[in-house]
């Protein structure tokens, strides 16, 4: 497993948040001491307006995705002004969530980034349920099909958000359900601008 604490010390050595890149951590954690990855980050919203539900305010209008439904179960990130603290805001599809379902799924923090003012960093997936271990299940493709599924629905909409790719190297796979492995398999983030 990739040492996680390595890009943290990276994080607080740079301090104050001139970007998202240096401001966040890779992925989101387990547990409050962020010693566990659990969801690579693949998506920063940028030039927020610092509130827990800017993204999810996007993501709810139908030409975002229409992830109106709120999504349970909470997780951590790390980042240079607060630490390892716990997810801020989740939205999910109304298909997907409640349970039992498949669908689209995203949790994010936000902090202050001095380049681009408050940014959200994003886990958004594909969950499929899974029927044995009575549980949600990120699918081998489902962090990239899940970004990229934000990605177009906020580049392609009527409010046309400016979309750039940035490479975070965050492509450590991860045990989802059974013997499956799920990862940002191109090391890649958009950053997505909100205004």
């Amino acid at each position: 497993m990739a040492n996680v604490w390595a890009w943290d010390s990276l994080a607080t050595s740079v301090k104050a948040g001139y970007t998202p890149l240096a401001t966040f951590g890779q992925y989101s954690y387990s547990s409050s001491s962020c010693s566990t990855i659990v969801d690579p980050v693949t998506i920063v919203f940028t030039f927020g307006d610092g509130s827990w539900d800017d993204p999810h305010d996007h993501y709810k209008i139908s030409d975002h995705g229409d992830w109106d439904g709120s999504a349970n179960g909470g997780q951590y990130f790390y980042d240079d002004t607060s630490g390892c603290s716990g997810t801020d805001d989740h939205a999910g599809t109304s298909g997907g969530w409640p349970t039992p379902n498949d669908g689209w799924h995203a949790r994010w923090e936000v902090a202050w980034t001095t380049l681009t003012s408050h940014s959200y960093a994003g886990t958004p997936h594909w969950d499929d349920w899974d029927w044995t271990e009575n549980t949600h299940c990120v699918r081998e493709d489902g962090f990239t099909d899940g970004r990229d599924e934000t990605k177009g629905n906020f580049e392609s909409s009527a409010h046309d958000h400016s979309v750039v790719a940035n490479y975070w190297n965050n492509d450590e796979p991860i045990k989802k359900c059974g013997d499956e492995y799920a990862a940002n398999w191109d090391g890649k983030v958009y950053y997505v601008d909100l205004r």
